[in-house]
Parts: C-alpha cells; sequence; structure tokens
C-alpha cells in the first residue's frame, strides 16, 4: 500500500516479502534458492538429514518403474494406496504425463516448503514444535537405530515417512497411512498451494498462473530433492488448460509495484525461512537510503508478525522492538512534514 499509494500511507512493513523472487527480475536470486535455504535448515542439527532425503527419492524412483517396486513404497512411506493426483499436462518440474514418481516427489517438495514455512519454535496449527528441525532428529534417530550409517535404502524411505508425518498428520495422534490425493494438489508453485480441491489452493494456483510466478525449482545437488527444472513453456500451457486461458505475467506486479520506488519501509525476512532469499537484503542494490531492513536469526516465516509467545528466540523479540521504533520514528516524521506543509499553505 505504502507503494500504490505514497501519499495515504506513511510507513510501511513488509515481513517475509519475496518481491525479487520472479522469473526475468533484475537481482532475483537462482531458482532453487528456495530449496537450497530449506535444505540448509533442515541440515542444522543433523548435516546427514539431505543426504537421508536424496537417498530416499533415489530408492523411490528406482522402484517406480514396477508393480513390485511401486507395491514397496507404498508400503515402506506409509501411503494409502498407488493414487496420485492428476495434473494437465504431468508435472511442470519434469517426468511423462502423470509420471508417478514425479508426482510423488511433488508431495514431498510440498512437505518441507511447508515444513520451512512453518517452522515455529512452539506448537502451530496442528504442526509440531521446530517441525523441520525436528523432522531431520526424528529421521536421523531412525536411520542410526534402523539403518547403521544409513545405506539402507527402505530404512530412507520409512525415514522419509517420519519426516512427512510432521507436515501432513495435523492431528497430533498417529495415523494409518498418507492419502496423498487428499493432501496434495499438484498447481503451479513448486512450493505448494494447499490441500486438493480447497478454495485457498484454487485461488492461489490461479494467482500463480497470472501475477505471482516465482521460478521455483530444484537440481538435487545444492537442494536435497530430485532435479526438477523451471519450464516456463509447461507452466503456461498448464495455466491455459486449467485457468480457461490465463496466461503467466512473471514481472507485471513488479513494474505495476516496484519495491525500490518508495523509502520508509520495513522488509524483513526469517533466516529458517525458504522465501528469505527472495526477499530484500541488506545490500540489494536499489534499495532507498531511508528504510530498515532487517534479517532475523531463528525466524520462519513471518514470525515477526505472529503474536508474542514465551518461546520465541530473543533475535525475534528484539526485531519486533527495533521495527515498533523504526514505525514510529516514520510516522512522526511525516506527520511533521504534513503539518508543515499546511503552515506554508
Amino acid at each position: 500500500m505504502r507503494i500504490a499509494y505514497p501519499g495515504d500511507y506513511d510507513a510501511a512493513y513488509a515481513a517475509s516479502a519475496p518481491v525479487l523472487y520472479h522469473l526475468g527480475l533484475e537481482g532475483a536470486p537462482t531458482n532453487n534458492a528456495f530449496f537450497v535455504k530449506t535444505t540448509e535448515v533442515f541440515a542444522i542439527r543433523h548435516g546427514e538429514c539431505p543426504d537421508y532425503v536424496r537417498g530416499a527419492m533415489q530408492r523411490i524412483f528406482a522402484q517406480s518403474a514396477s508393480a513390485a517396486g511401486r507395491a514397496n513404497v507404498v508400503a515402506n512411506l506409509r501411503l494409502c494406496d498407488e493414487k496420485m493426483p492428476v495434473m494437465e499436462g504431468g508435472p511442470l518440474g519434469g517426468g511423462g504425463p502423470n509420471d508417478w514418481a514425479s508426482m510423488l516427489s511433488l508431495w514431498v517438495s510440498n512437505a518441507f516448503a511447508t515444513l520451512s514455512m512453518e517452522n515455529y519454535p512452539y506448537e502451530s496449527e496442528g504442526f509440531k514444535k521446530w517441525p523441520l528441525l525436528s523432522a531431520c532428529t526424528d529421521m536421523h534417530s531412525f536411520v542410526g537405530t534402523n539403518g547403521g550409517n544409513g545405506n539402507d535404502d527402505d530404512v530412507l524411505v520409512r525415514a522419509l515417512a517420519i519426516a512427512m508425518d510432521y507436515a501432513y498428520n495435523m492431528t497430533n495422534l498417529p495415523i494409518p497411512c498418507f492419502n496423498i490425493t487428499d493432501e496434495y494438489a499438484p498447481c503451479a508453485d513448486l512450493t505448494g498451494c494447499g490441500a486438493a480441491n480447497t478454495p485457498d489452493a484454487m485461488s492461489w494456483d490461479f494467482a500463480s498462473c497470472t501475477e505471482i510466478v516465482s521460478p521455483v525449482d530444484t537440481n538435487n545437488v545444492t537442494d536435497m530433492l530430485p532435479p526438477s527444472p523451471y519450464n516456463f513453456d509447461k507452466l503456461k500451457s498448464y495455466c491455459a488448460k486449467r485457468w480457461y486461458g490465463a496466461v503467466p505475467k512473471p514481472l507485471l506486479s513488479s513494474k505495476i509495484y516496484p519495491w525500490y520506488s518508495q523509502d520508509r519501509i520495513v522488509w524483513s525476512n526469517g533466516d529458517y525461512d525458504g522465501w528469505s532469499v527472495g526477499g530484500i537484503q541488506p545490500h540489494t542494490p536499489g534499495t532507498p537510503a531511508d528504510t530498515l531492513v532487517i534479517i532475523i536469526p531463528e525466524a520462519a516465516h513471518h514470525l515477526d508478525l505472529r503474536g508474542s509467545s514465551p518461546q520465541d528466540p530473543a533475535a525475534v523479540i528484539r526485531a519486533r522492538v527495533k521495527i515498533r521504533r523504526q514505525l514510529l520514528t516514520w510516522v512522526e516524521e511525516a506527520t511533521a512534514e504534513r503539518l508543515a506543509r499546511g503552515r506554508r499553505a
């Protein structure tokens, strides 16, 4: 609102806003930067955790070609059945039309994207405390108990199921199996749109097919997930079929609302948040001088905007104080400027 209506809004506060994560935008991060950050955070407690995921996914892809192999994956990953969601034109990042392992990979990618954003220091909306970090802890413990050095591929797939439980089990009680067709809707955003056939999922899919186009992908080298290269042509084809001729316009929002056009904006990002890599950083070129850019340690997606908790990290508490003081200063300055203009008139 500060950018759109600078005469009406004296200051603004943008938390976890990935305004640089647009295809073709100057200063944009690499396409897989979201999952690079997610992988780095996942490895904080145990550096082996990303390799557990890589090993599990290699096993899944290797076994997916045969009925017996898929049955083994279903059993070890605790899936209810072999059914996978259907997507117009197949998975955006690769694989044949609705390729089984590629769809399963999207479900796994969505889980880690969700855990990256929901990685709060307390239980929240069904998610456990520090869910991304705790998923690694539990995977590491399971592999250590059941797989020795982690080279038993079936053990790694069973360990991956533990991580999936953090993302898809909101009950805090054991569930018998994962029903992928209910839990996940493949869409235009590799980080996920939400549960299948919900208004939230459909609205975010439409937004990702029109003006909020983030070119997220994975490469399995600097991130832990199977290669899924970004394909804009495939995105356009999907969006046209799914949303009655919709055309993705990746630079439209940045042209209408250029982030650098106004000062007196707080840009905050948590360094546990995958989206932080697409946000304004302390040394981002073009940042107006009268701007507060703050990186918050141990903070996931807009943790600083959430209500206070006794479990908040000290860095988040300090950041809130600093942000409040800065916003009050800007409002006082803007008020004084208006009064001065009125006296001159």
